[in-house]
């Protein structure tokens, strides 16, 4: 498989990402709803399948398919405050490749091979979401009913989140992938979108440990739309693929608590 990463910083971009993030950090911390007891930041890492859908394969070969399943990393970094026992509320900024148009196909190994070929955008994500605690579930007892091997809440989590393209519209165009040609064509450079999933979070006694998410993250509008045009001993194949930065995610973090002030309780 053959790929190309395609990440671009500008100006704009710095301090719209500094900016955004700080503001929020300021908010939380002034802001009365949160003067109270305290707070998680949680730093994250991940792992996304990002995914991508097929706009026209009339021409394609017929094993094409749009998504070749790469890997996408990913990096996190959440503030959550407890409404209760049962409700919290999070909000962040996360950046990830998530954004890829690719597409796999078949044909003779003495030709072009099999496999896929693509590109692949980082996408700022500013996310605002809830996570409700449904149950309780140990397993594994070691002592008295006190100490588990396995012991974590289940939570369900679904949430919002406003998407902008990293990339600038300058870096758009074709790309040689090998024998594959990809004209790449950026439709939109920013979307919303909604997330839905589950989180798992390890704790014994009061303290809470690591924190594992897996949610999928559909994308609103079209981000990237991309043209491939690839070989055959007899004909030229050709197909058309756009993504909206959707994905599937694993992402584990460690929850940092800051107590805001003294409780009473």
């Amino acid at each position: 498989m053959k790929y190309k990463f395609k990440i671009a910083f500008t100006k704009s971009d710095m301090f719209f990402n500094i900016s955004s993030f700080l503001f929020f950090i300021i908010f939380a911390f002034a802001h009365p709803l949160f003067a109270q007891k305290q707070i998680s930041i949680i730093p994250s890492v991940g792992i996304a399948i990002p995914l991508c859908y097929t706009i026209d394969d009339a021409n394609a070969d017929s094993r094409f398919r749009a998504n070749t399943f790469r890997i996408g990393e990913s990096f996190s970094l959440n503030v959550s405050y407890p409404f209760n026992h049962k409700l919290k509320v999070y909000s962040g900024w996360r950046i990830g490749n998530d954004a890829i148009t690719s597409i796999a196909y078949g044909g003779s190994q003495r030709y072009f091979g099999r496999g896929g070929k693509g590109t692949i955008s980082a996408v700022n994500r500013f996310s605002l979401a809830s996570e409700y605690n449904l149950t309780t579930i140990s397993a594994l007892e070691l002592k008295n009913k006190m100490l588990y091997a396995l012991l974590f809440r289940l939570n369900i989590i679904g949430g919002i989140s406003y998407n902008k393209l990293l990339n600038t519209r300058e870096n758009q165009g074709t790309t040689s992938l090998g024998n594959v040609t990809h004209f790449e064509t950026y439709t939109n450079d920013d979307n919303f979108s909604v997330l839905l999933g589950l989180s798992f979070q390890f704790f014994n006694f009061d303290k809470e440990h690591f924190l594992l998410k897996i949610y999928y993250n559909q994308g609103g509008r079209e981000l990237i739309r991309g043209h491939f045009e690839y070989p055959n001993p007899s004909r030229n194949y050709s197909a058309t693929v756009g993504t909206r930065g959707s994905f599937i995610v694993a992402e584990l973090g460690y929850p940092i608590r800051i107590k805001l002030n003294k409780s009473n309780d």
